[in-house]
């Protein structure tokens, strides 16, 4: 899993273990409790928690196509961050133009 971040790898650790859940008796083993209703509940938590995760790791790391975008779209951030005047430009309308950038469009 080369590009992860330690962070990333714990995510995904945790995922794995959250899939290998396979029985409601483990469930209630992995949730520390009895209760049927309070682990499927738990466990239904977790995995969407989880699903957001996976799904923001996937589109932090992105294909080929999707780095270009990213770095086309960053060195448009810092073409314009280098022409800015801090002391007298508008920093709003800055900051306006950073976001046109992020959402693809032009500053």
């Amino acid at each position: 899993m080369s590009g992860l971040t330690a962070y990333h790898r714990h995510s995904v650790d945790l995922a794995r273990k959250l899939a290998g859940l396979s029985t409601v008796a483990a469930l209630r083993e992995h949730y520390s409790t009895d209760d049927t209703e309070i682990a499927l509940i738990r466990f239904w938590g977790e995995a969407r928690a989880r699903i957001a995760e996976l799904a923001a790791i996937a589109e932090r790391l992105g294909g080929d196509e999707d780095q270009a975008e990213n770095a086309r779209r960053l060195a448009e951030i810092r073409r314009l961050l280098a022409g800015f005047d801090w002391e007298y430009h508008d920093r709003q309308l800055v900051l306006e133009a950073i976001e046109r950038i992020v959402d693809g469009g032009a500053p």
